[in-house]
């Protein structure tokens, strides 16, 4: 997804923890799972065990441990309990509990009642908003900055891409957003609080927050449906030094439905693209509630800055969802689009047509997206994928008879799914690279900005199933570096892929996947394993995860905490606290 420690938090009052004082809580999050849930009723109904019965726990587990680790867990946890196990079988069953745990993500912290998490960009730091409150943290050194207070609810946080600010946005029930921005090496005040209200057009959505590539400007979007077949948004940019306006507020709206907006920001954060709507001065649509737009609205492009179009509007009509069927590549020097069985590729600024490219019928969609080096597109079909170099106007590469086609960010690798077998594929992009490499059936993939590792999320058990099941594994030669475990797919990875900061219904939770800079888990020097001198009721505790419920040493559930286990003494904190 980290010294004496004043407030009993796990945390230095100096501001810093030794490496040797961490203590990560490595956890099964793939007890969630209906087959471990009836393995854990099995064991925690029986009785607690004799001898004979230790050796049965131990004999059951062992006969799992490498096919499923994480199936012989509870089993191993169960025999620990016995007062009848002696001092060697003791020791080799903690031996068996540590290697499995080695090789699991560690659970790094938990914050049950925080709403929003976030990693910059760098991956150094992450800010947590609890009610009214947002630490930061330094995944690097270790040291917790804040908690930085605010007067109502935070809803959203933002870093610079420098990660030296960051912007925390907060607003009581339906009262105007306000927004501030905090210093990230000393929690120190960087502006004063400004309101955010649109007092012109009355949006009133939480504004979402970006900031330009040299961080000086900020851009903040408030983007909703306000009635049915009826989205809005409202930007503007401010100075990010004092957040004075440097703008005027830009308001268009469309005949859509899209909760979180249906437009396409420019990668610097100047320009906006939308695929169809008018904006708030075009007469012929009112702003506050209307059943008649003209036909056709075609793609436009304005400038954030003035609030005026940039150019004609592209000769393109789109479809009337077209999410990924408008893009910017990565300079925003280019414009794709794809509508009515052809896609174009535009000037990013002038807005004239470059090239055209068929699909495969009429009536065919593509989702687009654009190789880093802007001169090639991926266009990806439902059965068919390709590669076209746009200023050519050849099919670079094309992949036939494929589904769940992904491209990693750097597009060094490809992942596929034959539709004919229905086997999956992890396959390098240029043609004279190795064989493409096998891949278990799989619902999502997502690669770390790198591309050097990926998650790869299995098929769903059923559409209902919120934490599915994933595993890690190296792009290199697609081998796994962890037995399958569970969490929510969606997520915040650091760059290089080593630490997940995920935010679901139970709360945030930040995860070190994979050791950052290291080869083996055994080399992290952010992350201490854990000691064989824990106590067997420790060892019960933290290893057994059912449904966001841990066991204590009894077997009793216990859903109100969960302790994480960080300091050398076995500090337990409390998962309700304030951060």
């Amino acid at each position: 997804m980290l010294g004496v420690d004043a407030d009993g938090d796990g945390w230095d009052s100096r501001g810093t923890l030794e490496p040797a004082e961490v203590t990560a809580l490595r956890i099964d999050a793939a007890f969630r799972g209906w087959v471990t849930f009836r393995t854990l009723l099995i064991v925690w109904l029986m009785p607690c065990p004799a001898m004979g019965q230790t050796e049965t726990l131990i004999d059951r587990a062992q006969a799992t441990i490498d096919v499923d680790p994480f199936t012989a867990l509870p089993f191993l946890a169960r025999a620990l309990q016995s007062d009848s196990t002696g001092t060697d079988a003791r020791q080799n069953v903690r031996a068996m509990m540590d290697e499995i745990l080695l090789r699991r993500p560690s659970l790094i912290r938990y914050w049950p009642t925080a709403s929003v998490g976030v990693i910059s960009e760098d991956g150094a730091l992450i800010g947590v908003a609890v009610q009214k409150d947002v630490v930061l943290y330094d995944l690097r050194g270790t040291r917790q900055i804040g908690p930085l207070s605010h007067p109502a609810r935070v809803e959203g946080l933002t870093f610079t891409l420098q990660g030296d600010r960051l912007a925390v946005v907060y607003r009581d029930g339906t009262a105007p957003p306000s927004c501030r921005l905090w210093y990230t090496h000393d929690g120190s005040p960087a502006t004063k609080p400004v309101n955010l209200e649109d007092t012109e057009y009355g949006t009133r959505d939480t504004p979402r927050i970006y900031f330009t590539g040299d961080g000086d400007r900020m851009v903040a979007i408030r983007a909703g449906m306000y009635n049915r077949w009826h989205s809005k948004m409202a930007a503007r940019i401010y100075n990010s030094r004092t957040l004075e306006p440097l703008s005027p507020t830009f308001a268009h709206h469309s005949n859509l439905d899209y909760i979180n907006g249906y437009h396409v920001l420019s990668p610097d954060r100047l320009r906006v693209l939308v695929h169809t709507g008018l904006p708030a001065s075009d007469a012929r649509a009112p702003w506050s509630d209307t059943n008649d737009w003209p036909e056709p609205m075609l793609p436009q492009q304005y400038d954030l800055m003035t609030g005026k179009a940039m150019h004609a509007e592209l000769a393109h009509e789109l479809d009337f969802y077209a999410d990924g069927e408008i893009i910017y590549n990565n300079d925003g020097t280019r414009i794709a689009t794809s509508g009515g069985g052809r896609v174009k590729v535009w000037d990013g600024v002038a807005g004239v047509q470059i090239n055209e490219f068929a699909l495969s019928s009429d009536k065919s969609r593509a989702k687009l997206r654009f190789h880093p080096d802007g001169d090639r597109l991926f266009i990806i079909e439902m059965d068919r994928s390709v590669c076209w170099d746009v200023a050519a106007n050849v099919t670079w590469r094309e992949w036939k008879q494929v589904s769940k086609f992904i491209v990693s960010p750097n597009a060094r690798y490809i992942v596929y799914k034959d539709i004919v077998d229905g086997d999956c594929w992890i396959d390098e992009l240029e043609e004279d690279a190795n064989e493409p490499r096998k891949l278990p059936k799989l619902y999502a993939v997502g690669f770390c900005r790198d591309d050097s590792l990926f998650h790869l999320w299995f098929e769903r058990e059923s559409t209902s199933d919120r934490k599915i099941p994933s595993q890690l594994f190296r792009s290199t030669d697609a081998q796994p570096i962890f037995p399958p475990w569970r969490f929510a797919r969606y997520g915040q990875k650091s760059y290089d892929g080593s630490y997940q900061l995920i935010t679901d219904d139970d709360g945030v939770w930040l995860w070190q996947v994979y050791p950052p800079r290291a080869d083996s888990v055994e080399e992290a020097s952010s992350v201490k394993q854990h000691s064989a001198h824990d106590s067997d009721e420790e060892r019960f505790a933290w290893s057994v995860l059912l449904s966001g419920q841990v066991c204590g040493a009894n077997g009793e559930l216990s859903p109100a905490t969960i302790p994480l286990y960080e300091s050398a003494s076995h500090t337990v904190l409390d998962t309700n606290e304030t951060p």
